[in-house]
């Protein structure tokens, strides 16, 4: 999505899709031959780092594009976040994304015997990139989602600080759950024997000197990894459907609906 909002253009940062579903405690004993099948059709697909299927959960990897998916007993899911220092994730990741879930869901739902789905979901994160918190707050005010009456600030003897918004809306086949608010980016930090990732404001003096300088060094860098934005998470779902569509249909048009209600915020 290339058109600016009020000024901003936004950047596709993570899309979900997650499938739950009743009766599937076959996992317990199938785990195992799904994986086989999984990495025999595709063996793109590896298990992640160290993490071995558990009654919990199998999580697989896919070695080129950094997709993740897993399932369980309860439900299963495959997403692509858009890497440190990377671009955007972009119309031809999605679909590809939509092609995997298409065949890794197909091997799942005939693996573990499901017939009976309680939700089914994709979810698209957006970032709106600001310098400063103001102007994200003040970004966030612009889109007219809310409105806080003055008396509500005076009757608390205060002035408006932090605001999120969550709208849900029933559209003709599936729901919609649209959620806004102002976000801190974080900066991964390498401890040795794991990497956490922590707003920069938490760093120590020094570290917090360097990650500013390293997001002034470009302008570009700067709209990508902005220090501060306004989030906009786009839950489309089904609950209870009553057939089960191909996931990469359900993804492509919940994608079409979320790109015509981000480009409404603008009109």
């Amino acid at each position: 999505m290339a058109q600016a909002i009020k000024g901003k253009i936004p950047v596709l940062i993570k899309v979900v899709f997650e499938l739950r579903y009743r009766q599937g405690y076959t996992y317990l004993d199938r785990c195992g031959r799904t994986i086989n099948l999984i990495q025999e059709y595709h063996p793109e697909w590896i298990l992640a780092g160290s993490n071995q299927p558990n009654p919990q959960m199998a999580p697989l990897i896919h070695v080129e594009t950094g997709a993740k998916f897993s399932f369980s007993s309860l439900k299963l899911d495959i997403g692509l976040e858009r890497p440190l220092r990377e671009g955007e994730v972009d119309d031809e990741k999605i679909k590809n994304l939509a092609d995997q879930a298409d065949e890794l869901t197909s091997i799942v739902i005939d693996q573990l015997g499901l017939a009976e789905f309680t939700r089914l979901g994709f979810r698209i994160w957006y970032l709106f990139p600001s310098d400063t918190r103001e102007d994200a707050r003040q970004f966030m005010s612009d889109l007219g989602l809310f409105d806080v009456r003055p008396k509500l600030l005076s009757a608390f003897a205060g002035e408006q600080e932090e605001t999120s918004a969550v709208i849900i809306i029933n559209g003709q086949d599936r729901k919609f759950r649209f959620a806004t608010e102002v976000t801190e980016r974080t900066m991964e930090v390498d401890l040795g024997d794991a990497v956490v990732n922590l707003p920069i404001q938490a760093l120590p003096s020094e570290q917090r000197k360097k990650a500013r300088l390293e997001q002034q060094k470009s302008a570009s860098r700067r709209r990508k990894y902005p220090p501060f934005a306004t989030m906009i998470d786009i839950d489309a779902y089904r609950e209870d459907p009553a057939a089960m569509p191909k996931p990469s249909e359900f993804m492509l048009s919940s994608l079409d609906y979320a790109i015509k209600g981000v480009r409404a915020l603008g009109d």
